[in-house]
């Protein structure tokens, strides 16, 4: 697919739907940061600082693809350290609920060896693969998969993270298949769009777990 390549103010600029993309994910996410109360839970503060990072990553990461001509690929190791930040932050959430408090303790250090080793591995190779691997662990195992669980033992709010998950699901496909539909709306485009979907899913199940009661069932 052809790179969107332009000139403004004499800077060589590409990738402007890039940008948009990056911009409306960001907007999304600092939105619901400002809208989510601090301290109602530990669930809560973590997805606060999911989406506080993951809107700073994504200012970030459009401003990699816009300059990509002067910054290249470590232009976008900023925006890929914080993107395995935010990811992290939703998988404490989930764990943070998580009722087997000794499970909660290997889980955590899955999350953060895991992340660490994909994201060293990811910037010495310079490939996103690598970060596209961590962040699709964290949605779907921990968010997903977890949440699924969760949603089970009488967590109802727990389906909107479950859906959001899903809605997430045809971007790795996109993605991996290099789907691209349009010059304008390139596979990187089109994830972005799944992704802003998702989030708002994620959205929705934190504020349910704001505003109700969580009644956990014993088995």
């Amino acid at each position: 697919m052809e790179i969107i390549r332009f000139e403004l103010f004499g800077l060589h600029l590409q990738e402007p739907m890039a940008l948009l993309t990056n911009w409306m994910i960001a907007s999304f996410s600092f939105f619901a940061y400002s809208n989510l109360k601090r301290n109602v839970s530990v669930f809560q503060n973590y997805w606060r600082n999911f989406y506080l990072i993951l809107g700073i990553s994504m200012i970030i990461g459009g401003l990699g693809h816009l300059f990509f001509y002067y910054t290249g690929i470590p232009g976008k190791f900023p925006s890929w350290s914080l993107g395995v930040l935010a990811a992290a932050f939703s998988s404490f959430a989930i764990i943070s609920i998580w009722p087997n408090e000794k499970q909660q303790k290997s889980l955590w250090i899955l999350v953060i060896a895991k992340s660490a080793i994909l994201l060293i591995v990811a910037i010495a190779s310079r490939n996103f693969i690598f970060i596209a691997i961590d962040n699709s662990m964290a949605y779907v195992f921990f968010c997903g998969f977890m949440g699924y669980r969760l949603f089970k033992k009488k967590y109802m709010a727990m389906k909107y993270i479950v859906i959001g998950v899903l809605v997430l699901l045809p971007s790795a496909f996109i993605f991996g298949l290099k789907l691209n539909v349009h010059r304008f709306l390139n596979k990187d485009d089109l994830s972005h769009l799944f992704m802003i979907g998702c989030i708002a899913f994620f959205y929705l199940g934190v504020k349910r777990m704001q505003t109700i009661e969580v009644k956990l069932i014993a088995n």
